[in-house]
């Protein structure tokens, strides 16, 4: 018996085009000669050299695993040009039959196959060298799985080998990082190697290789691979797989499942959990403190996560997930594979395209498949595909079947054979279309029945292709061959066909009183067929999903309902922490099995563990099953409570107008059944609801006669539902400007926060109540209050209350000339920001960043700060996106960019009527009424602004701007009147934004100047650059001497505008305000000529 050595040189081909034919020559020849020293050294020979591949023979098993240690060390210490020199090797052992050209024969076959799959440093040897060989001191041998020989023979257990006095000898094809992810195991599902060889694909193959190597050199890429059941998606993205591991990507898989659909976030807790574990120990310690949220989806880790809520968790989430995969990437180059997307849950293609679209500039290569057969016009997968398609985002590769000489191909390598008849591999494509899986189950169907047989001389013969009847589909062949096994074992089949494709042999055995031994032969003799597989940690799995929804579809709609129950039952008697993780799956089971009662309890459950991770829409699924199960079952309390639940996770998706149909539902049952606390908790998600729909007035109304009530029967009743109503009064007011009744709110909601003992929410309420506090003009004590409440939120972990509470913090000090106080209070509320991950506080936090140097003249960082934040807003695609979308039009109105300006305020505009945003069509018209003033065209800026000011629910903030600008149209066009009252209404609001307070004071002095009043208007002048200087606000005061110039200019005073003139052109230079610039040279002209009559 001959043992057979290849060894072949990894990642070959790219070295060649990175370095020349003539060092890919100079490299093989040095592995030849290292090979034939190591080889002869172990008393083997080598037999062929073949460029970069090595044969070798030995007579000992022994000596041939000894002489693949010696060169894999002897390899990994060798370099060119400072790279590895990397190696996989495969070890078998049989008879062969030399040939002229070396030799022939199984066990040569496999040994080439193993080689072909072994990674950089890696030995992959047979059962049958394992068995040959027997123990040997400083050899370790650890399974790695089952390889399928050619020509249908057994499974072959395939051994990892290794040093048992060194550490893994793998290296990887990187020189960055020394990559230690864990080996892959071989099988027939995405992540681990292939068991089989690959056919065709070669287009496709290049077509990824591209990305591949794009996603390589820091250019993200998402190939997401489409085709019909069973045409070989996930066999060649395996393929995909060995070049990705060749090329030193760190790799994390994970498959959806059809009976884990509506679990949230499925593939991705598996994808995770690889990455996380194979990551560098220098990451893993900082994760819990850098990225938070991300113990949402590593339930195994043992990261703390600060309790938190609100509507942008989902973002925090899939910030958190992004930063980590990308501080990833950083290290080495990263991969992430995701099986039968068809099957995936809503809250994963979310991610899928978060990921998509924000890992563009790392090295991340995501692959994916999905049966394109099934993805309809509603499916959830159509529309991600639709987006990621319309944002250029994804490369979608079609897997097809293959075609006639694939197909013969196919058949050929099947049997071990170079080629097969025309008439038989004819036959079989006019059957099968080419499609693999079906052509595999075919082949193997032929073999079981004895259509094709193998002769005592080991040849392949077949009886007449006339005599041969190839079933008609796939349905068709998997049931006769599943009819070939025994009674037990198809009855066992078919009751773990109700578990879905993947299943665990105590979840099986759970169901039935069926014995362990019994089951285990059953599954044995499954498996021995190829119709089933052995997955890590005691699991099986189905060789496809076409099997185990052929066995599924056999069964009876009572037997279906029965087994489903069984399901659900063996399910319930898992440990107490992994059914928590499986409480979807039992919602489903028991929901297939008309348990409604449990499938109720269990939805209800399953919605908030989907909310607990942020995944909304899974939660929303949830909870409207929940409603109707309890409708169908007249179980008003469950209702109440879903309908709860579900109004809250409405008003996250913004979708408030359901949000409220709900919680009203929620309200009247709650009230009808005396449930006072519950209604009060509903009433303030209803008021929640109405602050964020922008219906301040309709959600007071709503929620007065229960604050009248609770006022007249027990104004002092300290609960959480009373504390969390007054919350939801105090933001309605604060929505509406209301701030002493904001302020009343929030000193109630506090004192009843305090008597609870409720932190969390006495944190947010002392926030809302400083903010009511500054908006008053009562600064010093909003400061104080605000202190206590930032170091509450942040002892108690409320984030949200902590970020919202140093930004007003920043604003207060702002607003009071302490501007060196307030920046860092601003730089750490953006810290936060990003290191939660929060897109929409990261945004606005960038958006009030990039106004201090807007203020301090420092307008070309500004701009960059707020186009950076514009850039985040509009990425999370919610009404964030519109507000700080107009940010940048600071910069740009008062630059002059006319069409600029148009162009961003159009662009927000859409998205503020795509999100329903109702502020934001104010705020946009007020800036482009600003850029017509900036522009002189003051007829429309005032028609926009007038009915502005008018409205009868307008903040103060929006209305003071609004005046502002409507004073200075009016003071361009001359009517003074007009702009008099204007200046009168707005003076009593000025108690805020200190450094707008210098414009609206040179505004005031332009109107004193053109009614007269001159020695009023140098002192409103003087005021304002005062003001300007102070801050210091440069911009402010260039328009202020600007101003002041013109009214010298008026008066023939030709000097004093040549000075003040002067100064304001050298500052709108520096800022590059060339509209004013160009303004301020006519009238320097003016001066200039004036003083030289």
């Amino acid at each position: 018996m001959t043992t057979f050595l290849i060894a072949d040189i990894r990642g070959y081909t790219s070295f060649t085009l990175e370095r020349g034919d003539a060092a890919a020559k100079q490299l093989t020849a040095r592995f030849a000669e290292i090979a034939t020293e190591v080889v002869g050294a172990r008393g083997g020979r080598v037999a062929e050299v073949r460029g970069d591949e090595v044969l070798a023979v030995f007579t000992s098993a022994r000596q041939a695993l000894r002489a693949a240690l010696d060169l894999q060390t002897r390899c990994a210490s060798e370099t060119s040009d400072g790279s590895p020199l990397n190696v996989g090797v495969g070890l078998d052992a049989g008879e062969a039959l030399p040939v002229a050209e070396g030799f022939r024969g199984a066990a040569l076959n496999l040994a080439a196959r193993l080689c072909s799959i072994a990674g950089p440093g890696e030995i992959l040897a047979s059962d049958t060298i394992v068995n040959l060989a027997r123990k040997v001191d400083g050899i370790d041998y650890a399974e790695a799985g089952d390889v399928v020989p050619k020509g249908f023979s057994e499974r072959v257990r395939v051994f990892r080998i290794s040093d048992s006095g060194s550490e893994s000898a793998k290296v990887g094809d990187t020189a960055e990082v020394e990559l230690e992810a864990p080996d892959l195991p071989i099988g027939g599902f995405l992540g681990s190697l292939p068991s089989t060889e690959l056919v065709g694909r070669q287009e496709e193959l290049a077509r990824i290789a591209v990305n591949l190597r794009e996603a390589k050199a820091a250019s993200g890429r998402l190939v997401l691979l489409a085709g019909e059941p069973g045409v070989g998606k996930t066999r060649l993205a395996q393929e995909v797989t060995l070049q990705l591991r060749n090329r030193g990507f760190l790799i994390a898989a994970g498959a959806c499942y059809e009976s884990r659909q509506a679990t949230a976030f499925a593939p991705f807790m598996e994808v995770l959990s690889a990455a996380f574990a194979a990551a560098p120990e220098s990451i893993r310690s900082v994760a819990g403190r850098r990225w938070p949220y991300l113990a949402k989806l590593l339930p195994g880790e043992d990261l703390q996560i600060a309790g938190a809520d609100g509507s942008d968790e989902k973002e925090r989430l899939f910030w958190a997930v992004t930063g980590f995969l990308q501080t990833v990437a950083a290290e080495f180059p990263l991969a992430l594979l995701l099986d039968d997307l068809h099957w995936a849950d809503g809250s994963s293609l979310e991610l899928l395209q978060h990921l998509a679209r924000h890992t563009r500039g790392n090295r991340v290569f995501i692959l994916g498949t999905y049966r394109d057969v099934e993805v309809g016009r509603r499916h959830p997968l159509e529309a991600t595909l639709r987006e990621l398609g319309r944002q250029e985002l994804v490369d979608k590769v079609a897997v097809l079947r293959l075609d006639q000489t694939d197909t013969a191909q196919f058949v050929a390598a099947s049997f071990d054979e170079t080629e097969v008849s025309d008439e038989f591999s004819d036959l079989l494509y006019r059957r099968t279309d080419g499609n693999p899986f079906f052509l595999q189950q075919v082949l193997r169907a032929l073999v079981e029945r004895g259509d094709v047989y193998r002769l005592a001389s080991g040849v392949w013969d077949r009886r007449a292709v006339g005599e041969i009847e190839v079933p008609e589909s796939v349905r068709s062949v998997i049931g006769q061959r599943l009819s070939r096994l025994a009674e037990t074992s198809q009855s066992v089949l078919t009751e773990a066909s109700v578990l879905g494709q993947s299943f665990a042999f105590d979840e099986l055995q759970g169901m039935t009183d069926r014995s362990e031994q019994e089951i285990e032969a059953a599954l044995e003799e499954a498996g021995s067929a190829g119709l089933l597989r052995y997955e890590p940690h005691d699991r099986y799995a189905f060789d496809h999903a076409l099997t185990q929804g052929t066995l599924y579809a056999e069964l009876s709609p009572r037997r279906k309902r029965r087994l489903h129950l069984m399901a659900g039952e063996s399910l319930l008697r898992l440990a107490e922490e992994e059914r928590a993780g499986r409480v979807a799956e039992l919602a489903w089971h028991f929901t297939k099995g008309d348990d409604s009662e449990r499938a109720l309890h269990f939805s209800l459950l399953a919605g908030d563990s989907a909310e607990g991770l942020f995944a909304h829409s899974d939660a929303e699924w949830h909870y409207r099953t929940a409603v109707e199960l309890a409708l169908e079952l007249t179980d008003e309390t469950h209702r109440a409570e879903a309908s709860f639940k579900l109004g809250n996770v409405l008003i996250t998706l913004a979708r408030h107008d359901e949000a409220l149909q709900a919680l009203e539902t929620a309200a009247e049952s709650y009230s009808t059944a005396g449930s006072l606390d519950e209604e009060r908790l509903s009433l303030a998600s209803i008021g929640r609801a109405h602050a964020f729909r922008g219906t301040f007035e309709e959600g007071l109304n709503r929620l007065s006669p229960a604050l009248r009530a609770l006022e007249a029967e027990a104004p002092d009743a300290a609960t959480v539902s009373t504390a969390d109503l007054y919350a939801a009064v105090a933001m309605l007011n604060f929505r509406a400007s209301r701030y002493p009744q904001e302020l009343e709110a929030a000193e109630k909601a506090s004192e009843l926060a305090r008597a609870v003992g409720d932190e969390r929410l006495l944190a947010a309420s002392e926030v809302e109540r400083a903010t009511a506090l500054a908006s008053l003009g009562r600064p010093h004590e909003s400061l104080e209050v605000m202190r206590g409440a930032i170091e509450l939120a942040e002892r108690v972990g409320n984030l949200k209350a902590l970020q919202r509470g140093l930004n007003n913090m920043a604003s207060i000090l702002w607003n009071i000339d302490e501007f060196k106080q307030a920046e860092p209070y601003s730089i750490r509320a953006l810290d936060l920001a990003q290191q939660v991950g929060d897109p929409a506080y990261i945004a606005f936090f960038l958006c009030v960043r990039g106004l201090y140097p807007f203020v301090f003249g420092q307008w070309d960082l500004a701009l960059e700060r707020l186009e950076q934040a514009a850039a985040v807003a509009r990425s999370i695609g919610a009404s964030h996106a519109s507000w700080v979308q107009i940010a940048p039009c600071y910069v740009l109105v008062n630059r002059g960019l006319d069409a600029e300006v148009q162009k961003q305020v159009g662009e927000a505009l859409a998205f503020a009527e795509k999100y329903g945003e109702p502020r934001v069509p104010i705020v946009a018209s007020w800036m482009m009424a600003e850029n017509h003033v900036m522009q002189e065209r003051n007829d429309e800026a005032i028609s926009i602004l007038e009915p502005l000011s008018s409205l009868p629910d307008l903040r103060d903030d929006d209305r003071r701007n609004i005046l502002r600008t409507l004073m200075r149209a009016y003071l361009q066009r001359g009517d003074l009147n007009a702009a008099k009252s204007a200046s009168d209404t707005i003076e009593p609001l000025m108690v805020t934004a200190y450094w707008t307070r210098c414009e609206l004071a040179t505004s005031l002095g332009m109107l004193l100047s053109l009614r007269g009043q001159h020695e009023l208007a140098g002192a409103s002048y003087q005021l304002a650059l005062e003001r300007a200087r102070k801050v210091p606000y440069p911009f402010g005061e260039a328009l202020a001497l600007y101003t002041w110039g013109s009214t010298d200019l008026t008066r023939g005073e030709g000097g004093r505008a040549i000075e003040r003139l002067s100064s304001a052109l050298t500052i709108f230079q520096r800022l590059g305000a060339e509209t004013l610039a160009n303004r301020c040279e006519r009238e320097l002209s003016k001066a200039t000529a004036l003083t030289n009559r």
